[in-house]
């Protein structure tokens, strides 16, 4: 506790460096002086601008990692990516970006709840990870509320403990997977929040279908913590303490649709600054009736994306959620669709049959049937964005 107590102390220090007037500037300085990778090739004569720093990617991170750690000596907390666009990469925080990042975390996702003066009981994480160390704590930025680390097995198999949750976070495809056990268990949450991963259209309405609850998106990553929240009207505001522009044709904007692009303020220790997420979506800004103003994301799209349609056949979500299948894979190659799913009674024959009638002439379609065991602690993975652009021809007639 008193580690945690002393966290939080520097991470409040940090939001007031980084609320007064030169904030951006001691940044931006801090990293141009003590992390390796910087102290390479940047003018250390002049004031350091954003300007300055050329977009990062996750594998120059990963090549290098010591260099983009910083020289300062201050204790280090360790947390590692998912893995999904490659090797997990381990990500280093000093003791207020640590707290910012699983503490103060939950002020920014339940900032709708918190504007409208929400009682909190008890607000939980839900994970499918092996060997999940479930926890429980208080977090002060949300009136003192319990806050629970819990494994998807703990939550179906503990009798009431789903009865006292107000704010569900959990990844939309695991929500899915176990809604109907979780609702059987008492599980009435007042707020659901997801993010991992994308929340597509029809999770959403089975979501809302089960509970009439408010079901919101939240965008983060490992590398940069909580980048952007729905507001109660809908719209992804990004929260303070993240710069995000967009990489489009080579060139970095600061609206517009693109790559997102995010530096994080608050990490210190292992500052991502200009960090391309490989993610797409597009940056405006807003003066939002919810009463927030200020830069937002719209048409987020990760690395997978719902993208095999034109305005002349089906989405891929409809003819899945029409065969009763909720977990699937796709990806494509020239005029290849390869399809992994599990559930519902469909044979890999009948799968191929079915999908290509909605697909355009020429095009080959391979099913995989796999154990409901295969996803686990994966992320719902439905296109790729970059090659869904290739369906350029009508259905087949």
């Amino acid at each position: 506790m008193e580690r945690v107590l002393v966290a939080r102390e520097e991470c409040y220090a940090r939001f007031a460096l980084l609320d007064g007037q030169d904030g951006l500037l001691q940044f931006l300085s801090h990293v141009r002086s003590t992390v390796p990778h910087y102290l390479k090739f940047l003018d250390r004569n002049n004031a350091p601008r954003l300007d300055d720093f050329p977009p990062t990617s996750k594998g120059a991170v990963s090549d290098r990692p010591e260099d983009f750690v910083s020289l300062t000596p201050t204790p280090i907390v360790e947390t590692k990516t998912s893995g999904t666009s490659g090797s997990p990469l381990t990500v280093c925080h000093d003791r207020a970006s640590w707290y910012e990042d699983t503490y103060y975390a939950w002020a920014r996702i339940c900032a709708p709840e918190l504007r409208d003066g929400f009682q909190f009981r008890e607000v939980a994480l839900i994970s499918d990870k092996p060997n999940v160390q479930e926890c429980l704590t208080i977090v002060p930025e949300l009136q003192c509320s319990r806050f629970r680390l819990l494994s998807i097995r703990g939550l179906l198999n503990t009798p009431g403990l789903a009865e006292s949750i107000d704010i569900l976070n959990c990844r939309s495809s695991l929500l899915v997977r176990h809604i109907s056990r979780l609702a059987s268990n008492g599980l009435r949450p007042h707020t659901v929040v997801c993010g991992g991963e994308q929340l597509y259209d029809d999770q959403r309405t089975i979501i809302d279908q089960q509970w009439k609850c408010k079901t919101r998106k939240c965008y983060a990553t490992s590398e940069s913590g909580v980048i952007a929240t729905e507001c109660k009207e809908g719209t992804m505001h990004i929260t303070p303490h993240r710069i995000v522009e967009v990489l489009r044709e080579g060139r970095l904007f600061k609206s517009g649709r693109g790559e997102i692009v995010v530096t994080n303020l608050f990490n210190w220790k292992m500052p991502f600054v200009r960090y391309r997420t490989g993610d797409a979506g597009n940056v405006a800004f807003t003066n939002c009736v919810c009463g927030v103003s200020g830069p937002y994301l719209e048409e987020i799209r990760g690395r997978d994306c719902d993208c095999l349609h034109r305005r002349d056949f089906e989405t891929l979500s409809t003819i899945m959620l029409s065969l009763g299948i909720a977990d699937y894979s796709v990806q494509m190659e020239g005029n290849t669709i390869s399809l992994a799913y599990s559930r519902g009674d469909v044979s890999e024959a009948t799968m191929v049959s079915y999908v290509s009638r909605k697909v355009p002439l020429g095009w080959m379609v391979y099913a995989t049937k796999l154990p409901e065991s295969y996803w686990v602690a994966k992320k719902s993975q439905r296109f790729v964005c970059d090659k869904c652009e290739r369906i350029k021809t009508g259905p087949r007639q």
